[in-house]
Parts: C-alpha cells; structure tokens; sequence
C-alpha cells in the first residue's frame, strides 16, 4: 500500500489519478478500484492509500488496482 493524493478526477468519464513518490507521472485510477460506499468517486487534493501495477493507460504508466480513501 502507498501514500498518495488525487491530482484529478473526471466524475463523468469515472476515473482520475493518483500522484505518490512510487509512481512518477501519476497513476491512472478508474471508479471501480476505488473502495467507498456508495458512488465511486475521489476528489482532488484526497489523501488516499492505494496499490497499483505496471500497466499502460493512457499516456499513465500505472494502473491503480484498490484505493482507499483516507
């Protein structure tokens, strides 16, 4: 698990990204690995632990697998 903070958030489109120290140049998240109840959603500036693989996802070279709002 890491440290992060949401740098953006598109609440029509239903992902955003995610910026820690482990991952340079953000970190791709889509609603369904964010772990909230109810609607699926972070804001920016959200402090939040999450993990995340190597996977390419737009011009992102990570992918978020869970995030967990703090």
């Amino acid at each position: 698990m890491r440290a992060g903070v949401t740098r953006f958030w598109d609440y029509d489109g239903g992902w955003g990204v995610v910026d820690s120290d482990a991952n340079s140049g953000g970190c791709w998240v889509h609603f369904s690995a964010v772990h909230r109840e109810g609607y699926r959603y972070l804001t920016e500036g959200e402090p939040v632990r999450f993990e995340f693989v190597a996977a390419a996802v737009r011009e992102y070279k990570y992918r978020a697998v869970a995030v967990y709002p703090c």
